[in-house]
């Protein structure tokens, strides 16, 4: 499905913008926004849940009427020139976006930051385009530590934006609808990608998310050969860290305890992070995708199937998704009768 832009960016830069979903994403992102917009512009937030709206509220006791609290997602799109989404997932975002819609005018802009599928995307740019404004997919990397920092990777989709399956643009390139929200997103990213039109930022986020979750299994797997066989993961991870192994999970999101302070598996994989049922549905999604292609995920496969053994276990399923490292440390989990489905 193609999707074309009516949307004409406006000529002055945004006076208010919007914020939907506070939740360990969201409300990093939304605070580091207010912090950076000018002191005549500003921020109405809305949140399922009164209690992380009044917390994020609260940081700022001296906003005065530059910080709006709204009773509704409606409220936030009728108010707002740019909206920012950033919800669980295709469910959640479905149901806030069908009611966000509904206070679209002409000019309006609505930022997917949440993984939910590209046909999502594309559809809801379709209902908004009618309207008379514009939606940008840009769907986010990071966690809660870039979130908190303002280090996040966006990978956007514009209204505005064509597509460029050769890969000849530059990687500084931008558009005029990017232009239009670009002290938003600079304010919460340091890494800022046009991907091409509504829903290639979601394919590029689903495709990264597939490597992250199959790259956290081999490396989980990696480490506890290596210690079965007398390595510890210590040096294991020393090794790989120098040899062809390196890896982001390895350097920025090591499942093993005590390796890299101040990660999930340091604190019994507690939230912050990101839950197993959220991978589960991340794979899911990015499966979808490469069915729809014609494609077949080997990896992807074994990954889902993994995390989703895992989920039957409410130990293991809300707890973040390098927990499958404790998880094949259970010898029923890891032995070497039980690798394919019954």
């Amino acid at each position: 499905m193609t999707v074309t832009s009516t949307f004409s960016v406006p000529s002055s830069p945004p006076t208010c913008y919007g914020f939907i979903g506070l939740g360990s994403m969201g409300f990093g992102m939304a605070s580091n926004l207010f912090r950076a917009l000018p002191a005549d512009v500003k921020l109405v937030a809305f949140d399922a849940f009164p209690s992380s709206l009044e917390r994020f509220v609260n940081q700022f006791p001296d906003a005065g009427n530059r910080l709006i609290k709204a009773s509704s997602a409606h409220e936030v799109a009728a108010q707002a020139a740019v909206v920012f989404t950033v919800l669980p997932g295709p469910k959640e975002s479905r149901a806030v976006w069908n009611e966000v819609v509904t206070a679209v005018k002409a000019g309006t802009v609505l930022v997917e930051c949440a993984t939910v599928g590209p046909e999502l995307v594309r559809e809801m740019t379709l209902l908004v385009n009618e309207k008379g404004g514009a939606v940008v997919d840009a769907p986010i990397s990071g966690g809660v530590a870039g979130a908190n920092n303002g280090t996040l990777t966006f990978m956007v989709g514009p209204g505005d934006a064509q597509p460029d399956p050769s890969g000849s643009r530059s990687l500084d390139a931008t558009t005029p609808l990017m232009e239009y929200i670009g002290t938003a997103l600079k304010a919460m990213g340091k890494n800022i990608f046009l991907c091409g039109p509504p829903g290639t930022g979601q394919v590029a986020k689903l495709c990264n998310n597939l490597l992250s979750y199959e790259a956290m299994v081999g490396l989980s797997e990696s480490l506890r050969i290596a210690e079965a066989n007398g390595v510890s993961p210590k040096l294991a991870t020393e090794i790989f860290g120098r040899s062809t192994g390196r890896s982001w999970v390895l350097e920025g999101y090591h499942p093993v305890p005590g390796i890299v302070p101040g990660l999930p598996a340091s604190r019994n994989y507690e939230m912050p992070g990101f839950p197993v049922l959220g991978g589960i549905k991340d794979l899911q999604c990015a499966m979808a995708l490469a069915n729809s292609s014609g494609m077949r995920t080997r990896m992807g496969e074994t990954a889902l199937q993994t995390f989703e053994e895992m989920a039957k276990d409410e130990k293991y399923a809300r707890k973040d998704f390098s927990s499958v490292w404790e998880w094949l440390g259970h010898s029923e989990n890891n032995n070497a009768g039980s690798s394919s489905r019954e």
